[in-house]
This record gives structure tokens, sequence and C-alpha cells, in this order.
């Protein structure tokens, strides 16, 4: 089993350590613990993001709702282009995360 467990995948994991402990107390604090370290991972995340996203929008002199819209109609195809705008969109995958975990 402690093999197989090195190979599982952490959704896996996770599902074991529900099925395995269910109501307890003591590691429902540390879960919530784990859940806290993940959400303020996150946080960290998105405010390199947001300062990354900040010095394209000084840059070039628009903020990105404009930018995207540009954007989206083809006006970019530039390296920066796709940088600025795949960061808008871990900005919005971070920020749903943050958002499930409180």
């Amino acid at each position: 089993m402690a093999v197989a467990m090195q190979y599982a995948t952490a959704t896996e994991k996770l599902n074991l350590l529900g099925r395995l402990i269910d109501n307890d107390s003591v590691y429902n604090g540390v879960v919530d613990k784990l859940l806290a370290l993940v959400r303020s991972r996150f946080v960290r995340e998105l405010d390199y993001v947001n300062r990354e996203i900040v010095s394209f929008e000084q840059r070039y002199g628009k903020n990105s709702l404009a930018f995207i819209r540009e954007f989206d109609n083809g006006s970019y195809d530039d390296a920066d282009s796709f940088e600025w705008c795949a960061l808008l969109d871990l900005r919005r995958k971070l920020d749903d995360k943050i958002k499930a975990l409180g």
C-alpha cells in the first residue's frame, strides 16, 4: 500500500484521507491549517501576478480591460501580449481558487 500511495495523485491521497479520518476534530484542525497554507500561497501568487499585470498596464499605457478587448479583436500578436493575456487568465483562476477557500 505504501508504494501505491507514493504514486497516487494528491486528489487520490486527499480522498483516502477523507475516508480515513471522517469527522475527527484533531485531523480537521490539521486540514484547516493546510487549507489556510494553500490559500496564503495562492494569495502570494496573486500578488505577484497583479504586480506583473500593473507593469504591463504602465508599459503600454492602458488598463487590462482595454488591452483584452483589443487582443480579442486581433490587434496584438507579440510575445508580451500573449504573456499579458496569460497573466490575466491566471489572475482569474487564482481569484476563483481563493474564493473557493473562503
